[in-house]
Formats: C-alpha cells, sequence, structure tokens
C-alpha cells in the first residue's frame, strides 16, 4: 500500500463518505433518506473503486477504474433526484431525460469512448497514474454541468413558490462544483497528485456543514448508536494502522531516535486520533439523530 504516493488523500474520502453513508443506512428510511443513501453509496464507490484502482487490486486496474468512474458519473444524476425529493419538486420529465442521458454515458464510458483506464507509471515515488486526454471528456462534463444548472433551477424555484430556503443545498451543489474541477484537474497532463478524491473530501466536508450546522435531517436511528459510531470507528482504525509502519520510518528518520521510540511515538499519536474520532463521531450522531426518548424529556421538561 505504501508505493502509492498520496493513497491518504484517497483513504480519508472514502473513510468520510463511508462513515456518513454507514449513519444513514442505520436511520429510519423515508422516500428522501433512501435517495440520499443512493447518492452517498455513489460517493462511497467512487472513492473506495479509486483507492482499488490505485492498489491493483484483483481483478485489476481496468475493473476498478470502470467501478470508481461510473459511480463518479452518477453522481450527478443522484443529486438532482434527492434535491427534486428533498424540495418535493416532481419533475419527472427532467428526471427521465437526466437519468436516461446519464445511462447513455455510463454506457460509452464503459466502452472507454470518453477516457480510457490510466497507465501505470513507476516513478522514484511509487507508482503513479497517468491518463491520456482527448477531446471526448467535454461531452459528459458538459451534460453534467446541465445537470447541476438544473438543480439550482429546481432550488430557486422552490425558494420562490414556498418562501423559505432548502437548508445545505447551497453547500451540496458547491460540493458538485468543487468535484468537477478536482476531476478537471486530475487530468492535466503529467499530473501525479489525486485531485479528484481531495476535491472529494472539501465536498464531503461541505456535506457534513450542511448536515451538522443546516441541519439537513433529523433522523431516527433504528440500532444502537454506539453500534454507529464504533462501525465508524473501526473504519478510521484500519486506516491509521496502515500507515503504522511509514510512520515509524518518518520519526525514526526526522528525530534520529531509535526504531521503539519512534513506534511509542506512533502509537500515541495513533491513539490522539482514534480519540478524536470518537469524540467527533458521537457528537455528529448527537447532531444527526434524535431518540424519541429525548424527545419526551424536553416536551416533559418544557
Amino acid at each position: 500500500m505504501n508505493n502509492v504516493p498520496f493513497l491518504y488523500v484517497n483513504l480519508i474520502a472514502m473513510c468520510g463518505y463511508a462513515i456518513i453513508f454507514i449513519s444513514f443506512v442505520a436511520a429510519r428510511k423515508t422516500p428522501i433518506i433512501k435517495t440520499f443513501i443512493a447518492l452517498l453509496a455513489s460517493f462511497t464507490v467512487w472513492t473506495g473503486g479509486s483507492i482499488m484502482m490505485r492498489l491493483q487490486i484483483s481483478p485489476g486496474l481496468d475493473f476498478w477504474y470502470y467501478v470508481s468512474i461510473l459511480a463518479l458519473f452518477c453522481i450527478a444524476d443522484l443529486t438532482y433526484i434527492f434535491v427534486c425529493s428533498f424540495t418535493k419538486t416532481r419533475g419527472m420529465f427532467m428526471k427521465v431525460v437526466w437519468s436516461a442521458g446519464t445511462f447513455i454515458i455510463l454506457v460509452l464510458t464503459a466502452l472507454g469512448l470518453f477516457l480510457k483506464p490510466p497507465e501505470p507509471v513507476q516513478t522514484e515515488a511509487g507508482t503513479v497514474f497517468m491518463y491520456n486526454v482527448g477531446w471526448s471528456i467535454a461531452i459528459p462534463y458538459a451534460f453534467f454541468a446541465c445537470i447541476v444548472a438544473s438543480i439550482v433551477l429546481v432550488i430557486k424555484k422552490s425558494v420562490r413558490e414556498t418562501g423559505t430556503k432548502s437548508p445545505g443545498m447551497n453547500s451540496m451543489i458547491a460540493g458538485c462544483i468543487i468535484i468537477a474541477f478536482g476531476n478537471m484537474l486530475q487530468l492535466i497532463p503529467g499530473n501525479i497528485f489525486p485531485w479528484d478524491t481531495l476535491s472529494g473530501i472539501v465536498a464531503a466536508a461541505f456535506l457534513v456543514y450542511s448536515l451538522y450546522k443546516k441541519r439537513m435531517f433529523r433522523l431516527t436511528l433504528l440500532v444502537s448508536k454506539g453500534v454507529v459510531v464504533f462501525a465508524s470507528l473501526f473504519i478510521c482504525l484500519v486506516i491509521v494502522m496502515n500507515y503504522v509502519e511509514p510512520l515509524n520510518d518518518f520519526f525514526s528518520s526526522l528525530l534520529h531516535i531509535s526504531y521503539k521510540a519512534a513506534t511509542s511515538i506512533v502509537i500515541i499519536l495513533a491513539v490522539c486520533i482514534v480519540g478524536v474520532s470518537y469524540i467527533l463521531l458521537k457528537k455528529l450522531m448527537d447532531t444527526l439523530f434524535t431518540r424519541q426518548e429525548h424527545q419526551d424529556k424536553l416536551i416533559k421538561t418544557f
């Protein structure tokens, strides 16, 4: 895993989306929640497929590349469907148009028309991935830009008709635009930094902001909150454990100390990271989910 530069960017992105996905899967399902879960699944598969591609895990680079890019190309259409559900906009005709167009884009992408799998290149830093970009990639970008414009129109229409703003929608749109720019930067000739998944991290931060600050949802948890927190914490722990050895090497060479001393520093650092992650996850869960007994207690106190 350690011979792929900047893999931690992909891991952080996948971790963020997987945690949010687990949280919503454990919640009581409504039509709005179901569309949001589908959107989160697309984000998770995109970032997860990107990691598998970079690690070249069986069945191979090409397979995981197409898994990742097909999930990425679903995001715009799924966002439109979610926004329509959230704002209670029917928009059936445009749903059909965007979904049909997305299906065509996915088929042509699977055939390798727009962008072929990257070629792994060995460098001193490790294995990097180079894309051969042609003019045809502009077609899906233009199509998805039209979907984003349509999403903006749906939100504006909803605000105009209801007189109330949709909390968190602006952050979600900003996240989609950032992902589009990140994927454009990824295709710059000679680039080796994963701008695409870095933009995914920024979009995930915008999403958490919408959920935490703007209170987009008020969910009811169907399983123990502790189960959700510890399942999410397990994902963070796996990521931290994968970087124990390179961190040992880093601290031992930087501070000129023994390997055992470096290991002690890494263990303390890992415990701190996991502890902070637990606090933040619990705070997020407390914000997202409202237990019925807590509601009853508030009513009784009032």
